[in-house]
């Protein structure tokens, strides 16, 4: 049974699975056009396109260069740590819609903090933010024994933002933390949320 997380709740992953080395991070979400179908696309400018992302950052909280974001741009990291299973557009269908590997093992040393973001393409052309988003989460396998360790679900109301920073997973003392984040953002790409970081 994995650990159900709130905002604002840390859990130590280390404790929770021996010898963890392979992640696989699951990010979902639904919106509510699957309940007003046409209608919702012909008043808010076309399906939901989200986009999953992940920022690298040092000891010091900032973007170590633009090569360790990892998006649908750049789905692999400098040290092949973290693959990027690709994008999907529409966003239809149950479970995970972007799926992000992770091998703690082969991260660089100068790696301490990974932060994942979940933004919405082409949203200020298209007019639309995360108010038709009717709900995301996040949940972290460990590879090695195919057991959920981590489940977030994100309750929080997101009208007017275009950006969302999920979660982070930090390395601290030896061991790797996550911390339930779910802070909105009006930031209309990801190249400026990853402006916060630099």
């Amino acid at each position: 049974m994995p650990i159900q997380l709130k905002r604002g709740q840390h859990v130590n992953l280390n404790k929770e699975s021996d010898k963890l080395s392979i992640l696989q991070v699951g990010l979902g979400w639904d919106s509510i056009d699957e309940n007003y179908g046409i209608l919702a696309k012909l008043f808010n400018k076309g399906e939901l396109d989200c986009d999953a992302s992940v920022i690298m950052l040092d000891e010091n909280d900032r973007l170590i260069d633009r090569s360790h974001v990892v998006y649908y741009g750049n789905l692999v990291s400098p040290d092949g740590a973290i693959i990027h299973q690709g994008d999907k557009v529409d966003g239809k269908g149950d479970g995970d819609k972007e799926r992000i590997t992770i091998d703690l093992n082969r991260l660089s040393d100068k790696v301490k903090k990974i932060v994942f973001i979940v933004s919405l393409y082409g949203c200020e052309n298209k007019k639309q933010h995360f108010g038709r988003l009717k709900k995301a989460s996040i949940r972290i396998v460990d590879m090695k024994s195919m057991k959920e360790i981590i489940n977030y679900n994100l309750s929080e109301e997101y009208y007017g933002n275009t950006a969302l920073i999920v979660a982070e997973l930090k390395l601290a003392g030896g061991s790797w933390r996550f911390s339930a984040i779910g802070d909105g953002t009006n930031d209309c790409s990801i190249s400026r949320v990853v402006d916060r970081y630099r």
